[in-house]
């Protein structure tokens, strides 16, 4: 905000140096508006970007740590398992 103030202080400035016309000096304040227009819908796509980028790490990491921990219930059943054929095997 400061430095479009500048800038428009700048614009007004040279306007009465330059004798810059009237439709000249709308036009460049258009140009300005429709730019910070989109520059502030860029920044709420980013923060939007920003979030959804976050949901998604979270719940990745959510499922890693799921599928970590079926992982190791399943390598505890497969020892168990083994374990329990080594002893049917010293049975026989």
């Amino acid at each position: 905000m400061i430095m479009e103030s500048h800038y428009l202080d700048s614009l007004e400035r040279e306007d009465r140096s330059v004798g810059m016309m009237e439709s000249e000096r709308k036009q460049y304040l258009d140009t300005i508006q429709s730019l910070n227009d989109t520059i502030t819908s860029l920044n709420a796509t980013i923060k939007s970007l920003r979030a959804d980028i976050q949901e998604i790490k979270e719940s990745a990491e959510k499922e890693k740590t799921k599928s970590d921990y079926q992982m190791k219930v399943l390598l505890k059943k497969l020892t168990d398992q083994t374990e329990e054929m080594k002893a049917l095997r010293r049975e026989l």
